[in-house]
Order: structure tokens, then sequence, then C-alpha cells
């Protein structure tokens, strides 16, 4: 759809899905992070080009997405752009053409709202921050129409979602709850077809946890488990270019999608996911560790001063509900294939990728 899946680990990030938090200054800062985060256990990021422009309100809504014309810069609404356009009213006025290519003199409404949100969100503006040989990180146009495919997923979702009890009490206008829902499915249905993790904003992802808080019965099925260091989102662009040369980076990754499955196989049965991913890796740390005895004096337990977060933004689960929908959208393998994890981290590759995680560790504290 966007490029070919190459059976690497992507990570998508959209305009829309990140609209609530693009805007200058400390909101966007979020979004960096992220991407700094995505840049070190992905391998690859794919960002949307473009504008995107939504608004809503109890009357309806629109949206559309236009690119940067010649001498055109980029830039992040501000908080006083965006306040300045709540509250006033929008619309969609229709007219016919008495010659074709000649504007209609003559306008009639269709829909008019007083506008709840008021997004001009685009993510361009971080392409004058990363560093040079920046080759992880590449930029997509949208096309005007999805694929059949990815458009039926897309509404399936989000014809089950507009029925979600918990969502509705969270966006109580009908227009702003269905905004917030098509566009989240939109890019997740993408993601799923794609086999990529899908990156959003702290709203957007609330879709997916009022899906997993909804009385009638969708189910977590996946989710893609990030390790992060304390500090790494903070970092230079030129570190994270630094972390990412780093020849076991990639064997960390492979950890990191063992470890996932494994954490959910013991979630399954123990019924606590975020303790049961803090018990596995800090266990198999520790084994893995010993199983190196040459690493001990440079890596020791301060190796397992990570922080295990499975609530950073990254809206990776993929979604199981009464419709028998399921998608790969987190990229985790069925749980009816677990690796051993203690097998995977006891191998050869245990010295590789301890040593990646000593750097990234290093590096955050420095």
């Amino acid at each position: 759809m966007f490029m070919a899946n190459s059976g690497q680990r992507n990570l998508l990030m959209t305009p829309s899905t990140n609209a609530h938090v693009l805007l200058a200054g400390r909101p966007v800062e979020s979004v960096r992070r992220r991407l700094k985060v995505a840049s070190v256990i992905y391998d690859n990021v794919v960002l949307e080009a473009g504008l995107y422009r939504a608004q809503a309100g109890s009357g309806g809504s629109t949206n559309f997405r236009h690119g940067f014309g010649p001498g055109e810069t980029p830039l992040w609404q501000t908080a006083h752009q965006r306040s300045i356009a709540k509250g006033k009213t929008f619309g969609i006025s229709v007219g016919l053409e008495s010659v074709p290519g000649v504007p209609a003199t003559s306008m009639h409404p269709v829909m008019a709202s007083e506008s709840e949100i008021s997004w001009a969100a685009t993510l361009e503006p971080f392409a004058a921050e990363f560093p040079e040989g920046c080759d992880w990180i590449s930029w997509v146009v949208r096309p005007h129409s999805l694929p059949n495919e990815v458009s039926k997923l897309a509404r399936l979702w989000t014809d089950r979602d507009e029925r979600n009890a918990v969502l509705e009490r969270r966006f109580p206008t009908n227009h702003v709850r269905s905004r917030i829902i098509r566009d989240t499915n939109e890019d997740l249905a993408i993601c799923a077809g794609e086999g990529w993790v899908l990156s959003a904003d702290p709203l957007h992802n609330e879709v997916l946890s009022g899906r997993l808080r909804d009385e009638e019965g969708w189910h977590l099925e996946g989710f893609a488990l990030p390790i992060i260091v304390p500090a790494i989102g903070d970092l230079s662009w030129e570190a994270v270019s630094d972390i990412r040369r780093d020849k076991g980076i990639r064997y960390l990754r492979d950890i990191l999608r063992d470890v996932e499955v494994a954490a959910m196989e013991a979630a399954m049965s123990a019924g606590d996911l975020e303790s049961a991913v803090h018990q596995l890796v800090d266990d198999e740390l520790i084994k893995a560790n010993e199983a190196t005895g040459a690493l001990r004096s440079t890596i020791k337990r301060s190796v397992l001063g990570i922080l295990i977060a499975t609530g950073v933004g990254f809206a990776t689960v993929g979604i199981t509900g009464p419709l028998g929908i399921m998608t790969a959208a987190g990229g985790s393998t069925a749980i009816g294939s677990v690796i051993d994890v203690r097998d995977a981290m006891r191998s050869k590759r245990s010295r590789a990728w301890l040593g990646a995680l000593a750097k990234v560790k290093a590096t955050a504290d420095a």
C-alpha cells in the first residue's frame, strides 16, 4: 500500500492520529520522544507527509489532507490558533454550476456547526531535525482512497466502535467521537494490511482502550513491548543514529519480539499483563547476563535499570471482537507459536543484544 513489507518491523506515524498533540511547544515534545524511541526499537519509521485538517462539532465534521506548495514552510499549529478556531462556525455549502468550471453564484449550506475540535496537524517540521544519513525514516503520501480491503476493515471496526458505550461516555458529541474513531481505525487498518505498528497520541489510543473496557466482548490478543531506557526520548538525534549503528541492535529487536509473545502467554494465565511483562524481562535479563560471564563486569545489574512500559503511546494491539475480526496491528506472533525465550536469550546472540542494551543505557545516562 504505502511501501513493500520487507519483513522488518516498521512503525507508522500519521498527522491524523497524532493531531491532538501536534501543537508547537511542549505538546509536540511528546511526539518527538516517541519518534526517537521508535527509531531505536523498530527497524524503520514511516511518516505521513502533508497537512491534515479536521473540524468537528455537534452539527457535523469535515476533514481533508493536502501537501505543502513550493515555498511553503511547514509549521506546527499553535495553541492560540487552535483556541481561536474552537467555538467558531464551520460548514459545507453546495451550488450548481451554470457554466462548467465556473464557480456557482448561489450556494446553499448543507452543514454548519460550532467547532469543538479544530486541528491543523503535520509531521513535516521534524524533517529539519533528522541527522545526516537518516535512512530509517521515510515519508509517504496517503492515497486519495484506501484499498478496498483496508477500507472494509476500517468500516467494520468503526461500526463496532460507534456502538461502544465506553467511547460514547468519553466523547459525548456524536460527530467528534465519530471523527476520532474513523481516523484511528483507518490508520490501524493500514497497519494491519502492512504488518506495521501504529504510534498514536493518547486521545486516539482511547479508541483502543475503550474497546478493551467495552462490556460486549473485545479482548486483548497481542501487543508490542517497548523496552525503554529512561530519558531515551531526550537523546539527540545524533545519539539515536549512533545507537542504531550498533551491530547488536537488530538482535535486541528480535529479543523484544520473542519477549512480547512469551509475556502475552504468561499474562493469559496470570491475568496481569504488566506484572507478567516486568517479571519475565527481569528474570530473563538476569539469566542472559549470567550466561555471558565475560560481560558481567560491564553489564552488571545496571542493565536492569530499564523502564518497561506497555502504554507509551504505541497503538500496538490486535483486537478480536464479536465480529470475529483479527489484525496483527502490533506485528506480534500468534499465541499458538510461542517461542522459548530462555533458549533464545542464552544463544550466541546474547552478547550482541546485551551489548546493544548496555550501549543504549550508557548513552541515555551520559
